[in-house]
């Protein structure tokens, strides 16, 4: 252990592992979701529509959240994001409207962009303010690590109660989940510094960054190449997520619970692939081509 994290590595970062390795063992939202939506008469439709709902509110409220974070802090749009996601996993456990899951899934969307990038900058701005940017590198191969660990675990743990005590408890589960995970960050440390920035230059910054990636791209057919398998890949993806394999598991006898123990099949290879991409990426340094 002792060598395993390296100096101040736990001083500067123990709140963000102990989310990762403990509070995101409840998070039971992912593995079953589709299955209580489909459990409680939802059509694929209506969960295609909960699903747009949510890409919608990331997709209009990133710039947004992201000047929150940037006038307030990264701490406190972290905070105020998981906050927003207990409130609509217990939402989701109190109702089966669709109309109410509609507008919990818009709040669970804002909540994602809450987090995604603050956290992250969180993180950086605290080692390079505390001259430990080395750490840094570390901090995302242990994080993807942790949390797929987590995952694995969630995964059996989300098997056992859905099989003793039902689908619809996940979300109250998920909701713990996400208060011991704000209890570590109360306690994380922040180093901030206010950028003096109003909300009208974060989209004239994307605006800007946005054309210069075309114009770039456009000049180098490579880039270009990567970008359209990219969406392709994304549009495949979206077309074999849970709303496809999951109904699909459900109409040839597979019971609701056993998608838990898939979900952990599922993430265990994810614990060791970003050691295994450290180990290469080291060695592709050594090698020059």
């Amino acid at each position: 252990m002792k060598n395993f994290f390296k100096k101040d590595e736990l001083k500067y970062l123990w709140p963000f592992y102990g989310d990762f390795l403990i509070a995101t063992t409840l998070i039971l939202y992912p593995a079953f979701f589709v299955i209580y939506l489909l459990n409680i008469d939802f059509t694929l439709t209506q969960i295609g529509f909960l699903m747009s709902t949510q890409a919608l509110a990331m997709l209009l409220f990133e710039i947004p959240t992201g000047a929150v974070a940037d006038i307030f802090g990264r701490k406190l749009s972290t905070i105020l994001g998981y906050i927003l996601m207990i409130i609509t996993f217990i939402g989701m456990f109190l109702t089966k409207d669709f109309y109410m899951f509609l507008g919990l899934f818009f709040l669970l969307g804002i909540s994602w962009t809450l987090i995604s990038g603050a956290q992250v900058a969180w993180v950086v701005d605290l080692l390079k303010g505390k001259k430990r940017e080395h750490l840094i590198e570390e901090y995302f191969i242990k994080k993807q690590s942790f949390m797929n660990i987590s995952l694995f675990l969630a995964g059996i743990i989300g098997a056992l109660i859905v099989k003793y005590f039902g689908l619809r408890v996940i979300f109250l589960v998920s909701a713990l989940g996400m208060m011991i995970g704000l209890v570590f960050f109360l306690f994380g440390e922040e180093v901030f510094v206010k950028k003096k920035r109003k909300l009208k230059d974060h989209y004239k910054e994307l605006i800007s960054n946005t054309k210069e990636a075309f114009v770039y791209s456009s000049k180098h057919k490579v880039i270009s190449y990567l970008m359209i398998i990219t969406f392709i890949s994304m549009v495949a993806v979206a077309f074999t997520s849970q709303m496809t394999w999951q109904p699909f598991f459900l109409d040839n006898g597979f019971q609701e619970h056993w998608f838990g123990y898939l979900f952990s099949a599922a993430m265990l290879l994810g614990i060791f692939v970003p050691y295994i991409t450290k180990a290469l990426l080291k060695a592709s340094k050594k090698h020059k081509y």
